[in-house]
């Protein structure tokens, strides 16, 4: 202890309670402030006045803002939480979590910008050994020095956490009330205690024809009967002046414009110190009871078949006997009773639901006249013939007569067992899961809606070396690997803002040290509405397989760089094969044209020295060198239809067909050809490739018809979708123009049909018909590059049919 004869430590802290007592205790000298008995006048005069006061406040002084608070403060801080650690502590160091939301209050008070006020503000800190929502009304004020200059702030401040709760729960309750109010058939609504009304139910709107905007405050005089409201008001303002109930009968006007009778009952709500709070009122309309009796027993019926028809049960109770005048069906069969319980006293047709306290309820709404509301109420009732326990929520609301005074009770109960028993069933069950999970190999956990991790199984704590003590909360991060902690909270964070699955892989730190590869997943345990009642997850070890994955990365890098080599080997084959149709093109052709040259050089010359076995073998030569020369020239049509440039143009299929019978126009009148072009579609496509198509395909269906035959051939087109095609070829999402070309040549046999379409096959001799037998290759692979298809049918000397696809792009 120091010693307070030298006048140097803290001998000027007048008592103070327990924070005086730390204050005198602690060790000052390593503080920025130093020993007490150096302290300046003015911060000991500030903190001797926070001691001695019963109202929490708070000191942060100096540059460093050092904390200082008195015994009615500290009760706000809790257990495991920041006292006494924080007595001394710099500002910053002491509220961490809530430094960004202060600090800019403390600064303005520190710049001399005058004080500050809040009122029930959210301001959460760390206390009972986590974060909660607290919430203060609060003043920062400046404290000055021996030179009146601000040296530190003064806060005084009250904890208002447990009356903004009630008062939140108050708001609940008032919002379920109106809610209540809102269903039942009255016109209702409810004033401030000076009278001017803030709320009607719908039905007030729907019987008037009003808007809120003009019913707001005093503005329900206007659908009042001019003459009749200087009496409303003159009544209506004595009951405000003296907190007495207010009952009257007076018109009202419809939306039609009429006007009808209602009896008006406003009761005072009061608080806990009879202070009346707000009005509530109903405004029944009792237009036909006014008119003729046999008004009010039709209105009686419709009220008892509404309550008869009403999906929660309703029952009415009469005179402090309690005689059980009405309930419906409903209410019966929450009861497990019959019609037998109507008109006798409550606990005497129902005496298996005597002693349980209802007696108590039903005579405290009696005899003081305020609604009383129960929820989840359990009572056990003789149901089905065994005693059953089930659980209500339910109104008891007064019914006043004409004087003011109860004459009977309304009851409306909501039969709720169901959700009870499956909330315990809930309970249960997470204890059951909490079991299951402890049986499985990976690691486990659950967490409350929140987010706050209530649970992990026995592996975890095996695995990080952490105990469920250590782990709840958000002490399992401490587990997380620090390079993928930030990732993994993230990560949790949205999952809970969004009431989704959380899948996250990371490295968890072991209890030896070590870090492995896990994966996590978690779940939200919803209700019917959609909300978290749980989150259930799992942490799996996935080391092998992350080693597994990053060795199979490997050697698909590995296959990578074999196929980029490959591929530059297709490159330079590529260059080469382009080299062979240089020489095919340009160095075969040339002796065979110094052949061809010679040879008729030689039949001008030399024919009349030639024999005739001569002759014919130069005229064999001649012809050789012709079908060299067409071979030649269709394997570099051949090769260049896959190498030349694919340019596509938006191209009428029809101009191209007539383009091609221009160009074989000789051979067509050779033979008297009729050609008959409909017309063909428009699309994309390359078109010299679709020419020499069309050219391949016409010349020949000309070539292949019988001497003794007129050849005639035909062209069409049509649209048609590929999911009506049988073709693997073609896309069953894309839309195709069907082009048909038919002939009546010598066909070919059936089993051809996919033959012809090969490199050098001819079904024909030489002799017959000449070619070389590639051009239906060359088509084909035109057809190819345009993502199309082509077929063929025939029957040997019944003509052809080429059937051509090509897509159509949209």
């Amino acid at each position: 202890m120091p010693d307070k004869q030298n006048g140097d430590d803290c001998i000027f802290i007048a008592e103070g309670g327990e924070m005086g007592d730390l204050m005198r205790e602690k060790d000052w000298s390593t503080s920025p402030l130093g020993n007490p008995g150096t302290w300046p006048q003015s911060l000991r005069t500030s903190v001797n006045i926070m001691l001695n006061t019963r109202y929490p406040m708070f000191l942060w002084w100096g540059p460093e803002l050092l904390c200082f608070y008195n015994d009615a403060y500290r009760k706000s801080l809790g257990q495991q939480g920041k006292h006494p650690a924080i007595l001394g502590m710099r500002a910053e160091e002491a509220w961490p979590e809530i430094w960004a939301t202060i600090k800019p209050m403390i600064d303005k008070v520190l710049a001399g910008k005058g004080a500050n006020w809040n009122e029930d503000a959210l301001i959460p800190i760390f206390r009972n050994g986590k974060i909660e929502d607290v919430y203060w009304t609060f003043s920062y004020s400046p404290a000055f020095d021996e030179d009146c200059k601000i040296a530190g702030v003064l806060v005084t401040c009250n904890e208002t956490t447990e009356k903004v709760d009630t008062i939140k729960k108050l708001q609940e309750s008032e919002e379920r009330f109106r809610m209540m109010a809102d269903n039942i058939p009255n016109l209702a609504w409810m004033a401030h205690a000076d009278g001017a009304i803030y709320w009607y139910n719908s039905k007030w709107y729907e019987y008037t024809g009003t808007t809120p905007s003009e019913m707001e405050g005093w503005g329900w005089q206007s659908v009042h009967d001019p003459e009749k409201l200087p009496d409303v008001l003159e009544k209506w303002k004595g009951s405000i002046a003296t907190g007495q109930p207010f009952e009257m009968i007076f018109p009202l006007k419809a939306a039609n414009a009429r006007f009808g009778h209602f009896l008006t009952r406003v009761l005072p709500m009061k608080n806990q110190d009879g202070i009346i709070t707000q009005w509530f009122g109903t405004n029944t309309d009792i237009t036909k009871q006014l008119e003729t009796e046999q008004a009010v027993r039709m209105s009686e019926m419709r009220f008892k078949e509404m309550i008869t028809r009403a999906p929660v049960g309703i029952g009415v109770v009469m005179g402090p006997s309690f005689i059980l005048e009405t309930a419906n069906n409903r209410l019966l069969e929450i009861l497990g009773k019959t019609e037998d319980v109507l008109n006798k006293p409550v606990f005497e047709g129902m005496p298996d639901a005597a002693g349980q306290g209802f007696e108590q309820l039903l005579t405290g709404v009696y005899t003081t006249g305020k609604a009383y509301v129960g929820s989840e109420m359990p009572v056990s009732l003789l149901r089905n013939g065994k005693q059953e326990m089930i659980y209500t929520d339910f109104v008891y609301e007064p019914m006043l007569d004409v004087n003011g005074r109860t004459e009977g009770i309304i009851s409306i109960a909501t039969d709720v067992t169901e959700h009870v028993e499956a909330k315990e069933r809930l309970k249960r069950s997470a204890e059951h899961l909490k079991v299951v999970l402890e049986s499985l190999p990976p690691m486990s956990w659950t967490a409350l809606p929140d987010g706050y991790a209530d649970f992990f199984t026995e592996n975890w704590s095996k695995f990080t070396g952490l105990s469920l003590e250590e782990s709840v909360g958000d002490g399992w991060t401490k587990a997380i690997h620090p390079d993928y902690k930030e990732g993994v909270v993230l990560s949790w964070k949205t999952a809970q803002a969004n009431n989704s699955p959380v899948e996250h892989e990371f490295k968890l730190l072991g209890s030896d040290g070590t870090d492995r590869w896990v994966w996590v997943k978690g779940v939200p345990i919803k209700n019917e509405n959609g909300e978290a009642l749980l989150w259930v997850g799992t942490v799996t070890d996935i080391q092998d397989r992350k080693h597994f994955s990053e060795e199979l990365e490997r050697q698909v890098q590995e296959r990578t760089t074999e196929l980029e080599f490959k591929n530059d080997e297709l490159v330079r084959m590529n260059k080469e094969l382009q080299a062979f149709s240089y020489i095919a093109g340009h160095d075969l052709q040339e002796p065979l044209r110094k052949i061809r040259i010679f040879s008729d050089q030689i039949l001008e010359t030399e024919s009349a020295n030639l024999s005739s076995g001569g002759k014919d073998r130069f005229a064999r030569m001649q012809n050789a060198a012709k079908r060299m020369q067409t071979l030649i020239d269709d394997l570099l049509a051949y090769s260049r239809t896959t190498t030349a440039e694919k340019k596509f143009e938006f191209a009428d299929l029809t101009l191209l067909a007539e383009e091609v019978r221009a160009e074989l126009k000789e051979e067509l009148l050779a033979k008297n050809a009729v050609l008959e072009i409909e017309p063909l579609c428009s699309l994309n496509v390359i078109p010299f490739q679709i020419r020499q198509v069309l050219h391949n395909l016409l010349s020949n269906s000309i070539k292949f018809t019988p001497p003794e035959r007129t050849p005639h051939i035909k062209i069409r087109s049509n649209k048609i979708s590929g999911a009506d095609l049988n073709n693997k070829q073609l896309s069953a999402g894309k839309t195709y123009c069907h082009i048909s070309i038919t002939d009546n040549g010598i066909g070919f046999e059936e089993q051809y049909r996919d033959k012809i379409f090969e490199l050098f096959q001819r079904l024909n001799g030489k002799a017959e018909y000449a070619g070389t037998g590639i051009g239906l290759a060359i088509v084909k692979k035109i057809i190819e590059i345009h993502e199309g298809a082509i077929s063929a049918t025939s029957e040997l000397d019944k003509g052809a049919t080429f059937d051509i696809y090509l897509p159509i792009e949209e």
